[in-house]
């Protein structure tokens, strides 16, 4: 239940803040531009070129002159892709044989903040390792003064990589295979909005979208906010709905109903295609310990097993790695499918669903009710610090008498964000209402030990 952490710098998914705050400004990304250069090998045989991209955050342009800076005065060669989303990055690491990527993005943390996700020459987010060895470069760094607030301007190449994404994106479903739906497609106002329609257009579908550059990234809208996307889907009569998160390596899809489709059932959906056409290698999907246990049920009781990592997709790419597995992911939507790529995608997600929708004659629903999941209930609450749970004897006391009262078919998961000031309960059982009794419980004894805010 305790979170070990180890980092200074990194959280569960790289380097998050607040935009002026001690780790996201222009001179931090500066330093941080060096601590990686003097990471990173000169000579490796990928040679010297980092490519570096942004969401759609007012601070992300100031941001990558400004870790380019650092990058080009320890020796290697920054390009600067400008917005796309965070696979698309990984796309172009990979096929133009480049030898690091940088995401500028706070993915689905508000415009008020922004971060830096990194990547080796393989697309794949660095190890805890190599994260840490990056920190202690960063704190090396940290002595350098940065006086020449010109060099935070400097201007570096530019390269457009969008045309070989959308290229292999489009390849997943063949012509016009799309001609029959309408879609729904809520943008977050992120960086999505150059890729997502433009492909769902030229596969045929309608597309009505939401949030397409006409607002602050995230702010009501995408992933973090389904109903906006559910009740549209109803409004225009959609035979499908998708939100994506602000960098796009998320997706939450809506069926035809406007009912929105848990993110554990996405997985289930697509494991269960894919093992169906022999396509899941091992016959194996990978999720976080934060996944329905329902899930797992559903799965084994067709001959699908469910592996658990830690919660991140940094730590699904591991255990797919060392499982030989290829497909994994998060019930928040991040869904990796190594056989693409190697980092998760929201748009190739939904493209995977729409393939079994159309090989299977289905709709999405009758898809997504194979799987069953257990009776759930599961909150984020902003609080003033992490406080360690160790140091909270009385809350582990009550949360220790509730899983006793839950039994072997429920249980308790705690925890604390690792990208935003948040604790995450979720608490399951054999029926909703103790689910219900439960939750109410242990929420009332987190007000009572923590500062919410």
């Amino acid at each position: 239940m305790t979170e070990i952490v180890n980092h200074r710098f990194f959280g569960t998914d790289g380097i998050r803040g607040k935009v002026g705050g001690s780790c996201i400004n222009q001179k931090f990304a500066y330093r941080l531009g060096l601590a990686i250069g003097s990471f990173l090998d000169r000579k490796d045989e990928h040679g010297a070129t980092v490519l570096i991209g942004r969401d759609t955050r007012p601070s992300g342009e100031e941001l990558a002159s400004a870790i380019a800076s650092g990058l080009f005065n320890s020796g290697f060669s920054p390009m600067l892709a400008g917005v796309l989303p965070t696979p698309a990055l990984a796309h172009a690491l990979v096929v133009s044989e480049m030898r690091f990527g940088i995401m500028i993005t706070a993915s689905h943390n508000p415009a008020s903040d922004n971060g830096f996700k990194l990547f080796d020459h393989m697309g794949s987010k660095l190890s805890k390792d190599q994260e840490l060895a990056i920190e202690e470069q960063i704190l090396r760094a940290s002595e350098v003064q940065v006086a020449d607030e010109g060099l935070l301007a400097k201007s570096f190449p530019r390269l457009d990589t969008l045309s070989s994404y959308r290229d292999q994106i489009l390849g997943m479903l063949s012509e016009n295979a799309l001609s029959d739906f309408r879609i729904v497609a809520d943008l977050s106002n992120g960086a999505t909005a150059v890729t997502t329609p433009e492909v769902l257009r030229k596969l045929g579908a309608e597309v009505i979208t939401i949030a397409a550059g006409e607002g602050a990234i995230n702010h009501g809208v995408g992933s973090e906010h389904p109903k906006v996307l559910a009740e549209k889907v109803q409004a225009t009569q959609a035979d499908i709905g998708l939100a994506h998160d602000g960098d796009g390596d998320r997706v939450i899809l809506c069926d035809n109903q406007g009912e929105v489709v848990h993110g554990d059932k996405l997985l289930g959906l697509l494991a269960l295609h894919a093992k169906r056409k022999g396509k899941l290698s091992d016959s194996v999907l990978v999720a976080t310990v934060q996944s329905n246990s329902g899930l797992e049920r559903s799965l084994n009781n067709l001959d699908v097993r469910l592996a658990r990592s830690e919660v991140g997709d940094r730590n699904v790419a591991e255990l797919m790695r060392e499982l030989g597995a290829n497909l994994g992911g998060e019930s928040s939507g991040h869904i990796i499918s190594s056989d693409h790529l190697p980092t998760g995608d929201g748009l190739l997600s939904f493209l995977l669903a729409s393939q079994a929708v159309l090989e299977t004659n289905s709709p999405l629903s009758v898809l997504a009710d194979e799987i069953d999941l257990a009776p759930s209930i599961e909150d984020a609450f902003r609080v003033l610090e992490k406080t360690p749970f160790e140091s909270l004897p009385e809350l582990m006391e009550i949360v220790t008498r509730e899983e006793q009262i839950l039994g072997k078919e429920g249980r308790v998961l705690l925890r604390y964000s690792g990208t935003e000031l948040k604790i995450r309960l979720l608490v399951e059982a054999l029926d909703s209402n103790q689910a219900e009794d439960v939750f109410h419980t242990l929420e009332q004894a987190l007000r009572k030990a923590l500062k919410f805010t």
